[in-house]
This record gives structure tokens, sequence and C-alpha cells, in this order.
């Protein structure tokens, strides 16, 4: 590798490696994700220190990796409360904190504790509804993961409520062909439809899945979750022919990684801030 000719432990080479994850977990390619962001957070640790509340940018996007590959005791080895503890004691106000906030609540999710993960969430709307900060990306990436945190308890009419919201702030500052766009869309389909509004939920999944080929490429593990989901919902309405063609497709696709699984793309959200 290029950077290896600077030196294995300059700042330049963890801005390498750290963009170079970033960019390979934005389009579902999470093993060589995996790779650059352990790599870009053990040459950052070298160079701040393994407490220092900047190494938390780097703890984000790794966390967040471990989340979407299902590695759980990856992400709890990084002790988020610590972190957010650290981070809240020297800039409470950044945007550090707030997705420290969010993947701590993310990882309850996961770990089933619905109810400790919505309070984190409530607690970051606050923090992000400010009057000045009405439709940023901050708030769309919060009322979405509130809503996904409804879904996975069940009540469903509070997650189409919060997935609407964040969708509208998505199509409006990023408009209808955003990867961020589409992935809410995708969430809210599945919301609709397990409320019981599954003439809602196709549009939607048709119009998710377009974009997430397009923006994501038709190998990516994230095209591949909303081929399932799709088929899942022909197949709730007996297009068994149809359920079949995109189950294969997903299939192929998922045979493409050596990770051991990788999880339910609605517990999450792409958090693309900077695209």
């Amino acid at each position: 590798m290029a950077a290896r000719q600077i030196s294995e432990g300059s700042s330049a080479v963890g801005y390498v490696v750290d963009a170079m994850g970033s960019y390979y977990a934005v389009i579902g390619r999470f093993d060589e994700a995996e790779r650059y962001l352990t790599q870009s957070y053990s040459v950052w640790r070298g160079l701040l220190g393994a407490e220092d509340p900047a190494l938390s940018r780097v703890v984000n996007r790794l966390v967040f990796l471990y989340l979407q590959t299902g590695q759980l005791a990856k992400a709890r080895q990084l002790d988020l409360e610590s972190w957010v503890n650290r981070v809240e004691r020297s800039d409470p106000s950044g945007p550090d904190l707030l997705r420290l906030l969010e993947n701590l609540a993310a990882l309850k999710v996961m770990e089933g504790r619905h109810a400790d993960a919505e309070t984190i969430y409530q607690r970051v709307v606050s923090l992000t509804s400010r009057e000045e900060q009405a439709d940023t990306v901050e708030q769309a990436i919060v009322l979405n993961d509130l809503g996904l945190a409804y879904f996975h308890m069940r009540q469903y009419a509070e997650a189409v409520r919060y997935l609407d919201r964040s969708l509208k702030i998505w199509e409006r500052l990023r408009g209808p062909d955003d990867p961020n766009t589409a992935l809410t869309m995708y969430a809210l389909a599945l919301a609709y439809q397990d409320d019981g509004h599954g003439e809602a939920a196709e549009p939607l999944l048709k119009r998710a899945l377009a974009v997430a080929e397009t923006s994501f490429g038709p190998r990516s593990l994230r095209t591949e979750e909303i081929l399932s989901g799709y088929a899942g919902f022909l197949r709730a309405h007996n297009r068994k022919r149809e359920a079949r063609k995109m189950e294969e497709r997903a299939k192929a696709i998922a045979g493409t990684t050596s990770l051991p699984r990788v999880v339910d793309m609605t517990q999450l959200t792409i958090r693309s801030r900077d695209r």
C-alpha cells in the first residue's frame, strides 16, 4: 500500500486509511471497511493516546461498522459509555457526542434493550431539534433511528410517524435519489407493511431498490438487504414467483462476503453526513 511508504504511524496514513474505511462502509463492502477502519483506530490511538476525546471520531466509525456486521462483542469492547462520559466532559455541544449516543442507542436496540434505546434516542432528539437546527442531516438521522427503535419495539404507528418525518427531511436536503433517502424509505416501507398498510409499502420498496442498485451497486450488501425485504413483502402477498427471483439475487450477493452475518439494515442508517 502506498501509505506505508510514508510511515506506519503518521497522521497522513491515519487520514488515508480512515477515508478508505469510510468509503467502503458507505458502499456496503464491509470486509474492506473493517480492515481499514481497524488500521485507522490503531494509528490514531498511537498518535492521540487511548483516552483522547478526539479519538471518539474513529471509535464512532468503527463501532458503527461492527453494528452493521453484527459483531456486537467487538462493539462492546470499545466501551461506548466511557466515550460518552469522556466527550461529554470535553465538548458536550459537539457532534461527536451525538454520534456516540446514536451508536450506543443502536447497540441497545440490537441487544434487545429497547426501552434504554428509546431513552437515549429521545435525548438525542432534544439535542438536535432546536429551532435553528430544523431540517438538518443530524435531525434526519436521529428521527430515522428513533423510528427504527419503535419498529423493533413493534410500535409500528410510532415508527411510521418518525420515519416519515425523517424521509421528508432527507428528500428536502438530499433529494429523492440519495442513498440516505433510499434506506429511510426502505425502513418506512417495512413499518407501513407491519402496521397493516401494505398498499403504501410497495411503491417505497420499488423506489428504494432502484436507488440502492444505482448508489450502492448490484453487489452491495445494502442492496441485498432491500432485495430480501422486498422478497418478504412479495411472499406475504402470495407473489411467490416474483419473490423467488429477488431471493435468488439476494443470495448471490450474500455469498460474496466472508462475514458470518450482516444485520438487518432496518436496525441502522447509513449516517452519511458529508456526502
